[in-house]
């Protein structure tokens, strides 16, 4: 098994038809077990395999065994074609033309976010958390594993104690490999003002630089960054604040897109904008706070109050309620496949098949919960690392590992969130360390707009405006597309919605399509 670290060599490797895995992050074989491991491996509360981390083991047969943690922290991506893995999709980019999938574009569109192990391009896949990769002398491909644990934690004491433990090992390793300045994305919330109180803990030298972002020519109500100020100041950190408007936005936006060659959410692009501006040691990891809402909560869509009652929900509507309420399809697809030039429906009833491989989970809640760990969690995460490698910087979420998965997972709803309270359990473990009303607080969340910005007639106004005078498309069918922008375009303006799906979501593929040189 060849491992590459550069594009010369992969380019190399895939001329001679060698099976490789390409991957520019630090790694080595383990002694004890001979197996290869990338990331972040190391004795947790219960065994040998905590931590974030892919491993590569050979068989007796002389197959090719790629494994993960259950959360996938490291995203992998895989030809069905050749030989190849990857943790950076860039690389079939680098070694092919390559052609865009479009069930998997017509899906974008719809959610701005793809599910079941779907990219943009057809012939390459991410691998789904509950899958291993098997590498062979021709082809790769997946098999099944079981990840989600059976639940018998219900003290929510208890759980919060463990979960500090996890935590804590999961820093302290963090610490010991990185031994350099850190910058932490903080927002201000629970989850990342905890891991800056455990740095501060573990390191008091420790050089931590924190940033946040904010959109200064937006809303005036979303004061998060304020409430990250002040746990900078509490818990000590060099904090930096960056203002994002359209224009800016816009052009770190599409720096993005031509850079990775993907489409993306608008989180992404904000991402982009907040780390790429902050003054920092360019060899500064990046340490990011995600995974607590997706898997301790599932849905954001519904307050934890009318999530309870759906406890009770029968087994037979679970598939069919989370798909028509809870997921996050915002444009019918029927409507999506008609606006492209070969559009290909069937988006709806792959999600339909990965949350029917869920119904094992012991109610509604767990069921919902475990969906969005193996959708919309695994987007959140090859977004933001995607942005991190355009950037040439290392990222790492102290939340995503094997202990934290378990413990999580072994849990119920109702003990994680007690008392109706948002992440009960990590609030408690903050408590002992920030005032009561800040950890309590009603959090808004960090959002990044898009219609206002449509609307403008700057950055993304006068980008789109652009791209529909030019009106052409290989993908999308712009007589359909661009009449229904600009009725949107002309419609009531809501300050206080995020995003509007389409006119992003077409924007994006707009772009896309203009920096793989396929725009007419």
């Amino acid at each position: 098994m060849e491992i590459a670290s550069n594009y010369a060599s992969a380019n190399r490797l895939a001329a001679a038809s060698i099976p490789f895995f390409y991957t520019t992050l630090a790694g080595g074989p383990n002694r004890n077990t001979g197996e290869y491991v990338v990331g972040r491996k190391y004795r947790g509360l219960f065994d040998e395999n905590d931590g974030a981390y892919v491993s590569l083991a050979t068989t007796p047969r002389g197959e090719i065994i790629i494994d993960r943690d259950c959360y996938g922290a490291i995203p992998l991506f895989y030809s069905t074609t050749r030989p190849i893995v990857s943790t950076d999709l860039r690389l079939f980019n680098n070694l092919n033309d390559l052609e865009f999938d479009c069930q998997a574009v017509a899906e974008y569109l719809s959610t701005a976010y793809l599910t079941g192990g779907k990219t943009i391009y057809r012939n390459v896949r991410a691998a789904m958390p509950d899958e291993i990769i098997i590498l062979d002398g021709k082809t790769a491909r997946t098999s099944q594993k079981s990840i989600f644990p059976e639940q018998k934690l219900t003290n929510s004491e208890e759980i919060s104690a463990l979960l500090e433990q996890a935590l804590d090992h999961s820093i302290a390793d963090l610490l010991e490999r990185c031994p350099e300045d850190l910058l932490l994305n903080l927002s201000g919330g629970t989850d990342s003002t905890l891991i800056l109180a455990k740095f501060r803990e573990m390191d008091r030298q420790r050089k931590i630089i924190t940033n946040t972002y904010f959109h200064c020519d937006w809303r005036d109500d979303i004061n998060d960054w304020e409430y990250a100020k002040e746990a900078s100041s509490v818990l000590g950190s060099d904090h930096q604040l960056v203002e994002i408007d359209n224009q800016t936005f816009c052009q770190g936006h599409e720096e993005l897109v031509t850079r990775a060659k993907y489409v993306f959410h608008t989180y992404a692009a904000a991402f982009y904008v907040q780390n790429k501006a902050v003054n920092s040691p360019s060899n500064a990891p990046i340490v990011n706070g995600s995974g607590p809402d997706e898997s301790i909560i599932g849905t954001e869509k519904i307050p934890i109050h009318d999530l309870l009652p759906l406890r009770n929900l029968k087994k037979a509507q679970w598939v069919d309620h989370l798909i028509n309420n809870i997921d996050y399809i915002k444009i019918p697809e029927s409507v999506v496949v008609g606006m492209l030039r070969n559009g290909a429906g069937g988006f709806v009833q792959s999600r339909r098949r990965i949350a029917s491989t869920l119904l094992d989970a012991p109610n509604f809640l767990e069921f919902q919960r475990r969906y969005h760990a193996v959708t919309i969690l695994q987007d959140h995460i090859q977004e933001l690392t995607a942005v991190a490698q355009v950037l040439g910087r290392s990222i790492l979420f102290p939340y995503l590992t094997n202990d934290i998965f378990r413990i999580i997972f072994s849990a119920r709803f109702e003990d994680l969130n007690v008392a109706g309270i948002y992440k009960a359990v990590l609030k408690r473990v903050l408590e002992t360390r920030m005032p009561k009303e800040f950890v309590y607080r009603r959090k808004i969340g960090f959002q990044s707009p898009s219609r206002p910005y449509f609307m403008s007639n700057l950055g993304l106004g006068a980008a789109m405006a652009a791209f529909l005078r030019d009106g052409h498309s290989e993908l999308l069918n712009m007589v359909v597309v661009d009449p229904a922008i600009r009725q949107r375009l002309r419609g009531h303006l809501d300050l206080h919605r995020r995003y509007d799906f389409l006119e992003w979501t077409v924007y994006n593929i707009l772009l896309l399509e203009n920096a793989r040189g396929k725009h007419a």
